[in-house]
């Protein structure tokens, strides 16, 4: 079979496709593993760094990774990853939130799992005036709030359009001490099919921003953006409504919004949308030191730096450097 048949048929998530796997590898040089038997796969990126360590990650900057297909096909599968770790230095393997039915195999060949995510599941079959009724008091009030605000929903067609997103991006990005992807990473993704592009608009000035990917039955909420001057107005929430709407309208089943943190205040405005939530287990394989806590924790000093010192110009320059190394 091939590579995307198998993830429509074990019903595998977007960023398990060739499509995904080509963004990583051509914008960040990642080295990609892509393991195949006849119906199953496994890809794994090389992230290298003296900084965070040597790591196979499947799959870096991604909600979901690992192997994908038959149980016995899949076995074989890592029997073929141990002989690619001998070959590398590594400090540990990290798999995201694989299918729950393969879970045992990777504990079965020495995975440790730790649940540090989280997701909500939103099924949009229920149809838009379900959902609405059930969303938290507070989100409905959000929503109404930015339409009688006059906040405007406009699709992203153009170049001017993703460069208003991408400035709203590096705005967000420094307000949580993050270093940001590059331009290029954004605008390789707008060229993709599945990439949906949404911007905020107020008096003619874009406020907001989400983009999304939209794969078999499912749409993956990726990227919020956001001006803190405008946010009083909730343009996040209508943003998100907006999409659900699109979602209902066009038959789709679910509506994922993407890795959590529980002790985040991101996690409270999830939350209040109404979907189910469904925690995010990670494996790991650790060849030397184990990690005890995830390593944003470790580095949250530099995290609070970035955020008060590094100035936009030099953030634009060394962010792209330094998320590769991340992952």
């Amino acid at each position: 079979m091939e590579w995307n048949n198998i993830i429509s048929e074990y019903e595998g998530s977007f960023f398990l496709s060739e499509a995904w796997l080509k963004v990583l590898e051509d914008i960040h040089g990642y080295r990609i593993f892509k393991l195949k038997e006849d119906r199953a796969i496994f890809p794994l990126a090389l992230v290298k760094s003296r900084l965070f360590g040597n790591r196979l990650i499947s799959l870096p900057f991604s909600d979901y990774g690992g192997p994908c297909g038959e149980v016995t096909e899949v076995e074989k599968l890592i029997g073929v990853l141990w002989n690619i770790c001998r070959e590398l230095n590594l400090d540990f393997i990290e798999v995201r939130c694989p299918r729950g039915e393969l879970t045992n195999i990777l504990i079965e060949n020495g995975f440790k799992s730790r649940i540090d995510y989280c997701t909500f599941k939103l099924e949009l079959s229920k149809g838009e005036k379900e959902i609405w009724r059930n969303l938290n008091k507070k989100t409905r009030n959000a929503v109404r709030k930015a339409k009688k605000s006059g906040v405007e929903v406009k699709k992203a067609s153009n170049s001017m359009d993703l460069k208003d997103f991408y400035n709203l991006y590096l705005e967000t990005m420094k307000k949580l001490g993050s270093p940001p992807q590059s331009y290029y990473f954004f605008e390789r993704l707008s060229k993709l099919p599945t990439c949906k592009i949404r911007l905020a608009e107020y008096k003619g000035t874009r406020i907001a921003g989400m983009l999304f990917f939209i794969f078999e039955d499912i749409i993956y909420y990726y990227s919020s953006t956001s001006s803190l001057k405008y946010q009083n107005l909730r343009p996040n929430n209508l943003l998100l409504w907006s999409m659900i709407k699109e979602g209902c309208d066009s038959g789709l089943k679910v509506f994922d919004f993407g890795r959590t943190r529980k002790d985040s205040g991101v996690y409270s405005f999830k939350k209040g949308w109404g979907g189910e939530e469904v925690p995010m287990t990670y494996y790991y394989k650790f060849y030397k030191r184990e990690l005890k806590e995830r390593q944003e924790i470790r580095y949250r000093g530099i995290s609070k730096l970035w955020s008060k010192l590094m100035p936009n110009f030099l953030a634009k320059k060394l962010g792209p450097w330094l998320i590769k190394q991340i992952g």
